[in-house]
């Protein structure tokens, strides 16, 4: 399958280690995040309801890294429960 419409990226900061080896593996790359009170910072979005800023698209390995993500466009995303 392919698309013609490439993603917009935002460099951000993550606000937790959202790697592969991290305590909650099932977060982190392809879930969605909002901007948090700090200045270019973005977290998982945990509840609904919730502004969503975009999808984090890489795995940032600590609290501080920069992180990509997107913010128009297509890219993957992960879902799970009931989706309206």
């Amino acid at each position: 399958m392919a698309f013609d419409e490439v993603p917009v990226f935002a460099t951000m900061l993550a606000d937790q280690d959202m790697s592969d080896a991290a305590a909650a593996a099932e977060q982190g790359q392809y879930h969605l995040v909002k901007l948090t009170t700090t200045e270019q910072e973005v977290e998982l979005c945990d509840s609904q309801g919730e502004e969503v800023y975009g999808v984090m698209y890489d795995k940032p390995a600590a609290a501080g890294r920069a992180a990509a993500v997107v913010i128009s466009g297509i890219c993957k995303a992960m879902a799970g429960g009931a989706i309206l």
